[in-house]
């Protein structure tokens, strides 16, 4: 997991946004993902909640592309929300 305290059962969702360019910005980022934690990484800023918008710093009506899991998921702004009990998980004990 790149959110060492994430939960399942918490009813929130880790968010993490990646604001750097450049190869090293990369690098730290995908040295942090293989160490399993990204929330101290430089030019990332991470969060967690039941509700979650995302909105552009600035309006100047250039449209901000959206990835979710390295996939294409249009752009923002956007809002995700957590439905309690709307999936169901089988987890060792």
């Amino acid at each position: 997991s790149l959110f060492p305290d994430a939960r399942h059962d918490d009813g929130e969702l880790e968010v993490c946004a990646f604001c750097g360019s450049g190869g090293w910005a990369y690098l730290r980022l995908a040295w942090g993902a293989f160490r399993g934690d990204v929330t101290g990484c430089p030019h990332t800023f991470t969060a967690r909640g039941r509700d979650i918008c995302l909105e552009p710093a600035d309006t100047q009506g250039e449209e901000i592309p959206l990835q979710i899991d390295g996939d294409n998921a249009g752009s923002i702004p956007a809002v995700f929300r957590v439905h309690p009990r709307a999936v169901g998980f089988c987890v060792p004990n």
